[in-house]
């Protein structure tokens, strides 16, 4: 028996066996290239059962006909966030000034530290479904800071200081 014949089958390696796949798509009813089915790790033949087509109609159809059901599982994960954001913001203290403002979130803000690389806002990931573990990360490259504290840790970064303040020293 030879090293080749004992090899397993991959039907997306067509340059070795020299051969065309097809696959039948349920829903249009056809016989189609294999290259026309989106990959799926969870079918036996490594395909969706739909092409690529019906399986784009298939989910604007799904989410047409579930848009309530949709929409509740997106206010529930954006509310689930915002929490907690809140939380934080309500009982972590500033880390320079150390002033804790429970009940005034508005008054606190997270300042991405420079040493990381900022992906995206708090904000913007905190009303952004299905990313809180996204938020969580983002949130480690971060300290909470009250609002004048960051200011004054964004003009030293920027070196704002030196210069607006240089005529008071002359």
């Amino acid at each position: 028996m030879s090293h080749e014949a004992s090899k397993p089958f991959d039907i997306w390696n067509r340059k070795t066996y020299n051969i065309i796949m097809t696959k039948y798509c349920k829903r249009c009813d056809q016989i189609l290239n294999i290259d026309k089915f989106t990959k799926s790790k969870n079918r036996y033949d490594g395909v969706q059962s739909y092409c690529s087509e019906c399986m784009k109609k298939y989910r604007i159809e799904h989410y047409q006909a579930n848009k309530p059901a949709h929409y509740a599982r997106n206010n529930k994960a954006r509310a689930i966030s915002r929490e907690y954001i809140l939380n934080l913001k309500n009982t972590t203290p500033c880390a320079d000034c150390e002033v804790i403002y429970i009940g005034e979130p508005w008054l606190t803000e997270f300042d991405h530290l420079p040493e990381f690389k900022k992906i995206s806002g708090i904000a913007k990931l905190s009303n952004t479904n299905g990313l809180h573990k996204k938020l969580k990360e983002e949130l480690k490259k971060c300290e909470l800071v009250c609002v004048v504290c960051h200011r004054r840790r964004t003009a030293k970064r920027a070196g704002w200081v030196d210069n607006r303040l240089a005529y008071l020293l002359e």
